[in-house]
């Protein structure tokens, strides 16, 4: 079957590819000089470390402190940075010998506890005192660390309203195993190792253990640059003074406290996170992102955005963190299509379509709609589940991760069938998305199908299509013309309409 290609640019993208390519690296290249241009090198205890501090004109305001994990660089939590800097002072370290930070020779200072203690003189300097102002939220190691500060520090104990866990490490289930044996290698023979797990570079078996399979290619090099930036000397040292958090110290926090974790993360498995979420006082979440691997601040930025700003706000009690749905500060900038004017196409946008293609004891027709939003008041998960109460199942065809989490419960269910933006979708990916629908129809007949990409019209509107001739016997002219009477003006985009008509060999 023929199909009809998307217009290409002379290096063989679409110029739809090229165009989103161009306003994430402009995204990134801001979020890079907003990060270049407030970090610093600040003694603590006797050492250069390197800290970021994005301060706000209202001392009363909270304070966020973000710490990264082991072999990582504050450059890490930068999609979190450009969401909150504007309404809270931001505060990220590099660790001893990561990121900026310089490299000693006195093997005790990679000691967790000596780690610990240059935390509490950066919490110390930056903190709000002005009441129970500021949080502690850590990665992987990073969350070990802040548990640990908590545990050592009644200063801190006294003045944070909420920490926040992300993929976390935990003490006793044998995480510690393969960094203690890291510390016993010589450092020649590390670097043979890194060597052989780097190869390949964004493509490396190194990188494939920290994303999740929807990572894009811009994440992956990010975090192969972030798997070569320190050095093995400190990579050593760190390990051998390595300590993670006991249940007992996780158990001993008394403030509110939140979980994150990637369902696809293989460093830290979503059931280390659920293990601690038994441990803690005052737990929420866990949250676990769908097809996020261990760099999920990065591979679901929005979501985790989301997520963040409502703990804050209502479980930690920050209304100052309170934005308008429209206003800027609601939007993640790093993300070309959560841009301002693509936000406001979004919110203009139908949430979803009349009821396509019912057929009375075969299927209950689809619903094409727009991307869910985790913390939009119109079209929410939860509002989503209350408002089309017999859509019994999701189909994300978007690439990314979801800026959501499925609706809570086995109803609906959330299926995810990727497909690329501006792209007509490939015949394997068509195939799976009719197999997807028909499985789930075979055992519920009577329930909606609701599918999105973004906004639901062209993506959406071709692989509904292709179900409604592949399987209801539609001609390509009706099958488009039932999705334009139900999801007005239809498929936008000639070139879809164009390669749905050339597939099925019909004529419009």
């Amino acid at each position: 079957m023929s199909s009809v290609a998307s217009p290409s640019t002379a290096d063989g993208s679409t110029a739809a590819e090229s165009e989103l390519l161009t306003l994430k690296r402009a995204a990134d290249e801001a979020i890079q000089r907003l990060t270049a241009s407030h970090t610093q090198q600040i003694q603590v205890r006797g050492k250069q470390l390197r800290v970021l501090h994005l301060a706000v004109d209202d001392p009363s305001s909270p304070v966020l402190f973000f710490v990264h994990g082991f072999g990582g660089r504050l450059e890490q939590w930068e999609q979190q940075f450009s969401f909150f800097y504007k309404r809270a002072n931001v505060v990220a370290v590099d660790l001893i010998g990561h990121g900026g930070s310089a490299v000693v020779d006195e093997v005790e200072a990679y000691s967790t506890p000596s780690i610990v203690d240059d935390l509490k003189v950066i919490f110390d300097q930056y903190r709000c005192r002005d009441g129970r102002f500021n949080v502690l939220i850590g990665h992987s190691y990073g969350a070990s660390l802040i548990c640990k500060l908590w545990a050592a520090s009644e200063a801190v104990r006294s003045s944070t309203c909420g920490v926040v866990f992300c993929g976390s490490t935990l003490a006793g289930i044998g995480q510690e195993l393969p960094l203690k044996v890291m510390g016993c290698l010589p450092c020649m023979a590390l670097d043979a190792v890194r060597c052989l797990m780097n190869w390949g570079g964004a493509s490396s078996w190194a990188v494939q253990q920290f994303v999740g399979p929807q990572a894009d290619d811009d994440i992956r090099r990010k975090q192969y640059n972030v798997n070569c930036s320190t050095a093995t000397s400190v990579l050593i040292n760190t390990a051998r003074g390595l300590s993670l958090a006991t249940p007992d110290e996780y158990a001993a926090l008394d403030c509110p406290a939140m979980l994150l974790v990637g369902s696809e993360d293989k460093v830290t498995p979503p059931q280390t996170t659920h293990r601690i979420y038994t441990q803690l006082q005052r737990p929420h979440g866990p949250y676990e992102i769908p097809g996020a691997g261990h760099n999920l601040l990065a591979e679901a930025a929005q979501l985790v955005n989301a997520l963040l700003n409502k703990f804050l706000i209502s479980k930690c009690n920050l209304a100052s963190l309170t934005v308008e749905a429209d206003t800027d500060t609601n939007i993640d900038q790093s993300k070309p299509k959560w841009a301002l004017k693509n936000h406001a196409k979004w919110k203009a946008t139908p949430p979803a379509s009349a009821v396509i293609g019912r057929r009375r004891g075969c299927c209950g027709g689809f619903r094409a709609c727009k991307v869910l939003r985790q913390d939009d008041v119109d079209h929410s998960p939860a509002h989503f589940k209350d408002a089309y109460p017999n859509v019994g199942l999701i189909i994300d065809i978007s690439k990314e991760t979801p800026p959501y989490l499925p609706p809570s419960g086995a109803h609906p269910e959330y299926i995810k069938v990727p497909t690329e933006s501006k792209v007509i979708p490939a015949d394997d990916r068509v195939q799976a998305f009719i197999e997807t629908a028909d499985d789930f129809w075979r055992a519920h007949p009577g329930q909606e199908i609701a599918v999105h990409c973004h906004y639901g019209y062209n993506r959406t509107g071709y692989v509904i299509c292709c179900y409604l001739i592949e399987r209801l016997g539609f001609t390509p002219a009706q099958a488009l013309a039932e999705f334009a009477t139900s999801r007005p003006p239809g498929i936008k985009h000639p070139h879809f309409r164009h390669s749905l008509v050339a597939k099925y060999n019909g004529a419009l």
